[in-house]
């Protein structure tokens, strides 16, 4: 199948469709119009990069499970692992604002800090159930979006 048919029928026919952009960033047919995910013209590629980087396209986790875990990191009780930590952040202005420890947030500010990165994607809640996403590129920025989002935001 054609990978813009089946991101069509697999993904925003269903209605699963984030609205994250991905597609329309890797390949010239997909568009937005009027805030909705549009295929202009199909392609003649079965395994497009649309496809591939969508986060709601079907994806074969025993093939990932494979090729990146040895099989004796694999438990049936927890799933594949290569190492399991407990972690919180060592600064409390970070862990009082936090979830569960406000690892992620130390984390991305260190990333920034360090310049590993530029800015990072992250969700900022709302309240309720209609989360934003940001991207946050100061310290400042990061720690706005502390706490956990269990909704998806459009990126």
């Amino acid at each position: 199948m054609l990978s813009t048919i089946a991101l069509d029928t697999q993904v925003l026919r269903p209605g699963l469709c984030t609205g994250c952009g991905a597609c329309q960033g890797l390949c010239p047919y997909w568009g937005s119009v009027d805030g909705r995910t549009v295929c202009f013209f199909d392609c003649e590629r079965a395994d497009g990069r649309c496809q591939r980087f969508c986060p709601r396209m079907p994806t074969d986790l025993d093939v990932l499970r494979k090729q990146f875990f040895p099989e004796d990191t694999i438990l049936p009780e927890i799933g594949p692992f290569l190492g399991l930590y407990l972690t919180r952040a060592a600064d409390e202005s970070i862990r009082s604002k936090a979830q569960h420890g406000g690892s992620m947030t130390a984390l991305v500010e260190l990333a920034l800090k360090e310049g590993f990165i530029d800015a990072a994607a992250l969700a900022r809640s709302q309240g309720g159930l209609n989360p934003e996403g940001v991207l946050a590129s100061t310290a400042e920025e990061v720690r706005a979006c502390s706490g956990s989002s269990f909704q998806v935001p459009p990126t």
